[in-house]
């Protein structure tokens, strides 16, 4: 089931991105980077969930398989669009949650008047690359270097769609 993250979803959510830390190379964070403290997540998710970041999450029956986020920009000159970032489980990728969880957040974009979604990708990451295709997402252009993973340079496409 998709469905939007509440703010009494913050522990289990939380859990599920240090899931996704420890068991995924294709996120930003690094494993035992990001803080566990679930009080201080929750936080400051009540601080921005619904205002300045919109979340998704795929569970069955009470286990969470991934997330998808919406961050809108604020400012006049970019408020017209928002990045995205998705994080699935490996053992629940190819099983179509992730083109759902994007076909969610691409609803509920056109609903609020946004004119363009855009995300960063790790160029080797076919999986992913493969669904943001299928969604309409272009690649627009590659940041070399971008990221150090496990000691080594990987570059990033940076994709994004018109809606």
């Amino acid at each position: 089931m998709i469905r939007p993250l509440l703010s009494e979803d913050a522990s289990r959510h939380l859990e599920l991105l240090i899931a996704l830390d420890q068991q995924t190379d294709t996120m930003l964070y690094e494993h035992g980077e990001r803080s566990t403290d679930a009080g201080d997540y929750r936080n400051k998710l009540d601080a921005n969930l619904n205002k300045q970041l919109f979340i998704w999450i795929s569970e069955d029956q009470d286990v969470y398989h991934g997330h998808l986020a919406v961050i809108p920009c604020q400012l006049n000159r970019n408020r017209h669009k928002a990045s995205v970032v998705i994080g699935l489980l490996p053992k629940y990728q190819n099983m179509g949650i992730g083109g759902k969880l994007m076909d969610a957040a691409l609803e509920w974009s056109m609903n609020q008047g946004l004119h363009r979604l855009e995300l960063t990708v790790m160029t080797h990451n076919e999986p992913a690359i493969a669904l943001y295709k299928r969604k309409k997402f272009a690649i627009e252009g590659t940041v070399r270097h971008s990221l150090l993973v496990n000691g080594e340079w990987v570059d990033e496409y940076i994709m994004g769609r018109l809606l």
